[in-house]
């Protein structure tokens, strides 16, 4: 099997980023102006495919994008460190009791660009958007295995926790980007 152009070329972390973030802010427009536009109750309305869609588009983008940022993270630290050996690195920042897989992927990559980056570290789990991303990732499991036609349905206020979560992830992904 012969490597393809893009598996030679080096990785570009912006260009994943802007073209999974474009792809997600498609998946919202639907979603936006009903989250706008309560109805006089102050109730809002808005099509479960569409929001389901956005749920499914929200942790791809997460998860492609720190996929990227461990292989950006990792080809840069080996230039600079000239060291292959990360699995210290990689198990200390994955630490954590009952995190998801997600969590431990989203931790070890900005981990990783702390270092790469040299930056002191701008990791505090204690911020709004890692709550709200621990919340969505429920909500996210609870879509991909529902046990009743219920749990396929998305409150306005699970669906604001999701644009929470992956929202304080892009920003926070942004400012190693600037």
């Amino acid at each position: 099997m012969h490597p393809t152009e893009s598996e030679n070329a080096p990785i570009s972390l912006r260009d994943v980023f802007e073209i999974l973030s474009a792809d997600l802010n498609s998946c919202f427009e639907p979603l936006q102006q009903s989250l706008e536009n309560p109805d006089e109750d102050g109730n809002y309305s808005f099509e479960g495919t569409a929001a389901r869609t956005y749920v499914n588009v929200a942790f791809a983008c997460i998860a492609s994008v720190c996929s990227c940022t461990r292989q950006w993270a990792l080809a840069r630290l080996q230039y600079a460190e000239g060291d292959s050996d990360f699995e210290e690195l990689a198990e200390q920042l994955a630490a954590g009791s009952a995190m998801t897989p997600l969590e431990k992927a989203v931790r070890l990559g900005f981990g990783l660009l702390d270092r790469a980056c040299t930056v002191e570290s701008q990791w505090h789990s204690n911020e709004q958007w890692w709550a709200s991303l621990r919340q969505a990732i429920e909500i996210k499991y609870r879509l991909a295995s529902p046990t009743a036609a219920a749990d396929l349905e998305i409150s306005a206020a699970e669906l604001m926790t999701v644009v929470d979560a992956e929202a304080g992830f892009r920003l926070r992904l942004a400012a190693y980007l600037e």
